[in-house]
Formats: structure tokens, sequence, C-alpha cells
């Protein structure tokens, strides 16, 4: 993601960790515009926990209780580091 008013480039760990806080707005290192996680994200990002949750338990039934939750956790871990990819902003004026 580029900064709409400097063009300069936000960080892939930036994104990741603006994601990981709870859809914290960013503001570029550059020239102070900030920006927000557009609706999208936060619907890819429920998303995300509901696909984890469904396949790790299809894939580990057969298996004691701790094994699925150990295997959503790390599901979910693996997928969020994709989003950053994906996620729109949108600058505050």
């Amino acid at each position: 993601m580029t900064c709409e008013t400097c063009n300069a480039k936000f960080s892939y760990f930036k994104v990741l960790k603006s994601f990981w806080l709870g859809y914290q707005d960013i503001k570029c290192d550059h020239c102070d515009s900030t920006y927000e996680h557009k609706l999208s994200n936060r619907v890819l990002g429920g998303l995300l926990v509901m696909i984890s949750i469904f396949v790790s338990f299809i894939i580990f039934s057969d298996k004691p209780k701790l094994v699925p939750i150990i295997g959503f956790i790390l599901m979910s871990i693996v997928l969020s580091l994709l989003l950053p990819f994906i996620m729109k902003f949108r600058r505050l004026e």
C-alpha cells in the first residue's frame, strides 16, 4: 500500500500490526496522512476466523480437544500473514 499524498510505501509489518491490533489507523511517516481500514478488511478478518475454525475442526475432529484449538491458532496466524497483500484503506480527511 502506498500513501495517496506522498506515494510513500507502508511496510508490510506496519499493515500487519495494524490488523493484529484491532484495525488501528495507519499514519504515514513522511506526510502524517492517516488511513483507516475499509469495511472489507473487517469482513476479511471475520472470514479468516470462521474459515480457520471450520477447517481446523474438520481436519482435526478425531484428535484430542486441544489439537483443533492449536490448529485453529496456527491456521489463523498463517492466513493473517497473507491479508496485508489484499487489504484496502481510505485516507481520513
